[in-house]
């Protein structure tokens, strides 16, 4: 099992976790320290290799191939990063550099710190809050259940009773009354403690829930914009295969709030041709290094959908043509015809990630109320 260490703010709410700053933070201030804290300063001989600060050209540059939309969207942080190269190349090779990069590029930074982590905190937060109202809703329903002490006065004996010898169950109803007065002081209370409970974290998961709308907003990394950096690292060949695996998690890379339509694209485009997609998609900026994938553009991303969604139209509306060119077809051929594309209409968007079952099934269901309506009018 790979093991993937975790900063200060992935562990939890440490005294020194890293703030979240929208500029790109310094190079060479508290990172030595840092990467002590958090175990990533290797002094192997095997995996990290000390440099000379004074002669950083005699290392290999930190530089490693990004996307071709920010390289044209984020020109400000890409010269701020590599002005700062000669800062990160002093690190010795090894996770001190890994880390150094990490936090000279904003994009990628941000992403790693927070894209995955920021849903495992919400889901956590949306139990915690789920536990507290289900808490919160029993003690309503006990104190609502619960008898008032004058209606615990109608059980008290009465003189009769007390002249038959019944005088235990007259401290049986007084413990009743007691324990019925102890539970209506104490029910506001622990509601009031419950409320006081819920309200900061309901503030906190509100506010995450904001910082993931901000998180969409900025520039997504991206799987192949991920393997790029991992093969640069490997090709720098300062990290061996052990730490090497530690690399090997897109998720802690790659944004959660994907496009459904561009995902499910991309896992098109492993179906074409290896010659064809490098025609299309080959970034000339990567051209000459022999570890980069090619990397699409925000031009040929628009192209893309543009295509899918033209062959999404053209699969919807062909019964349609069908059933327009062919009016005089049978009932079961007209039956067959519906069922076969309303599933084939499930199917497409069953492809996309997200899409669940309540959405899937409204979506047929209108489907097939349009082609069995069309198909009515022509007959």
């Amino acid at each position: 099992m790979t093991i993937t260490l975790s900063t200060d703010i992935e562990a939890g709410h440490g005294e020194n976790s890293i703030p979240t700053t929208t500029s790109t933070p310094p190079m060479n201030l508290n990172i030595r320290f840092i990467l002590h804290k958090w175990g990533l300063y290797p002094q192997t001989t095997a995996t990290s290799q000390p440099t000379d600060p004074v002669n950083p050209s005699s290392v290999r540059s930190a530089d490693y191939v990004y996307s071709y939309d920010s390289e044209h969207k984020y020109q400000n942080n890409l010269g701020s990063y590599r002005s700062n190269m000669q800062e990160v190349n002093r690190y010795p090779e090894g996770w001190a550099r890994l880390a150094a990069e990490q936090e000279g590029f904003e994009n990628a930074a941000i992403h790693r710190k927070f894209g995955y982590l920021l849903q495992r905190c919400l889901l956590d937060s949306h139990y915690r809050l789920a536990v507290l109202a289900r808490r919160l809703f029993e003690l309503d329903h006990q104190k609502a259940s619960t008898r008032a002490p004058d209606d615990l006065t109608e059980n008290i004996p009465t003189a009769e009773d007390l002249e038959d010898g019944l005088a235990e169950g007259q401290g049986l109803a007084e413990q009743a009354s007691l324990l019925s007065k102890e539970q209506d002081h104490s029910l506001p209370q622990k509601i009031s403690q419950l409320l006081q409970e819920i309200w900061p974290l309901l503030n906190n998961h509100h506010q995450m829930m904001f910082n993931e709308r901000t998180l969409r907003s900025l520039h997504e990394v991206r799987e192949p914009e991920f393997w790029n950096r991992c093969h640069k690292i490997k090709d720098d060949g300062y990290l061996n295969e052990e730490e090497m695996e530690y690399l090997s998690h897109p998720n802690d890379f790659v944004s959660t709030a994907t496009d459904p339509l561009w995902r499910t694209i991309t896992g098109w485009m492993h179906l074409l041709p290896k010659w064809l997609v490098l025609l299309l998609f080959k970034d000339n900026s990567t051209e000459e290094q022999k570890f980069a994938a090619p990397l699409v553009t925000g031009h040929m991303e628009i192209f893309c959908k543009g295509v899918a969604i033209l062959v999404y139209a053209v699969v919807l509306l062909l019964p349609v043509i069908i059933l327009y060119i062919f009016p005089g077809i049978s009932t079961a051929g007209a039956v067959c015809l519906l069922t076969s594309f309303t599933l084939l209409f499930m199917a497409m968007m069953f492809s996309h990630q997200g899409a669940t079952m309540l959405v899937v099934l409204v979506g047929s269901l209108a489907y097939a109320a349009v082609l069995v309506a069309f198909l009515a009018n022509l007959q």
